[in-house]
């Protein structure tokens, strides 16, 4: 995995659902965390897209998370 200087992940391995090779654009990664995140807030595949698409807690909102899920993800200190 070629790394992008901008772009970091925490964890140096890649979610599940990707393959060598495979791509994914900001917006189907917001529908997949948008998706896991139903699930549960500690999802790690989910943390892991949101810190390494930089996604803000406005571009989940507008996605349809919920408040309620922002505000926790929020109180742990994963969304600013």
């Amino acid at each position: 995995m070629s790394k992008h200087p901008r772009i970091r992940l925490k964890s140096q391995r890649l979610p599940r659902f990707f393959e060598r090779g495979q791509q994914l654009s900001r917006a189907q990664a917001i529908r997949h965390v948008r998706g896991l995140l139903a699930d549960t807030t500690l999802n790690p595949e989910a943390l892991r897209l949101i810190d390494l698409f930089q996604i803000a807690a406005e571009e989940l909102s507008e996605a349809g998370v919920s408040y309620e899920m922002l505000k926790a993800l929020e109180q742990r200190a994963l969304l600013f």
